[in-house]
């Protein structure tokens, strides 16, 4: 590859010089390191893509039993610009959503979820689709070099990680994948196409639709609509209660408290609802 445009390290502005304390704490708070599933997602909707389409490819290594999985989520949203990438996506607690109707990301934070499977690197390609290709090359460090390559065509971003994974460690981080996805992203308001396989073998380990329509698991349930909120509650004779809360499709938070009865799931979509900067409440 050629010579970065530029080389770097992700800050976080409000700590002079950076604080890699913070960075790990920040990642930390992302119970699941599968997580990033979502933010990815969540990043592509605010982009305004009509779909995502995600890829975990295991290429064997030299030495027996190991490898690498490379993970790759893509989306066709608008792209990132140069200033976008350094001046937003690089630094901590710096969001370009801040304050624009209908964007479920606030705080800056979320695209440091790629770091919790503590992966080799993390590639980001990505264009506006009139401007140059630009590549952004992030390490586990928080380094990062940043490459320039002549644009043109279709807009959108590209997102992979280079995660080090055992051979009898894939059947579990696929199936992994697919529950974190379907935790999630399962009510997402776009098509996400998810599909994994062996490198140099025919068929796919894994194959799936993740997004369906708003819904609870119940014996009986109804829907309304009305003035932007989407209300699903059903009655269950069995198992537990649930309350979940979503914006565009993805949850915010979801609880088993017998908030509204033991007998009782409701879901609620509604695009004014924001999860608080720990993620653990709206």
């Amino acid at each position: 590859m050629a010579s970065p445009y530029r080389s770097g390290r992700a800050t976080a502005p409000s700590v002079a010089g950076g604080d890699d304390g913070l960075v790990d704490a920040l990642i930390q708070q992302f119970a699941d390191p599968l997580a990033f599933y979502r933010e990815l997602v969540q990043n592509a909707i605010d982009a305004g893509a009509t779909r995502v389409s995600i890829g975990a490819s295991w290429e064997a290594s030299a030495e027996p039993g190991a490898g690498t999985m490379v993970v790759s989520v893509r989306d066709d949203g608008c792209g990132m610009s140069r200033q976008v990438l350094e001046n937003q996506l690089t630094v901590l607690f710096r969001s370009g959503k801040e304050g624009q109707e209908g964007k479920i990301g606030k705080f800056g934070i979320g695209f440091v979820s790629v770091l919790a499977l503590v992966p080799e690197k993390v590639v980001v390609r990505t264009t506006t689709g009139d401007t140059d290709l630009w590549t952004l090359e992030l390490r586990s460090d928080q380094s990062y070099e940043l490459f320039q390559a002549p644009g043109g065509g279709s807009s959108g971003t590209t997102v992979t990680l280079h995660v080090p994974l055992a051979r009898d460690e894939v059947d579990r981080f696929v199936d992994g994948s697919l529950r974190a996805l379907r935790k999630w992203c399962r009510h997402a308001e776009l098509p996400i196409h998810f599909v994994a396989h062996l490198v140099g073998e025919g068929e796919p380990l894994r194959e799936a639709r993740v997004d369906t329509p708003l819904s609870v698991e119940a014996s009986i349930s109804v829907r309304v609509e009305e003035g932007g909120t989407t209300v699903v509650a059903g009655v269950i004779e069995h198992g537990s209660p649930q309350l979940a809360f979503f914006n565009r499709g993805l949850l915010l938070h979801e609880t088993t408290e017998a908030v509204l009865g033991d007998h009782v799931r409701v879901s609620i979509q509604d695009g004014r609802l924001e999860h608080t900067l720990s993620r653990d409440s709206v």
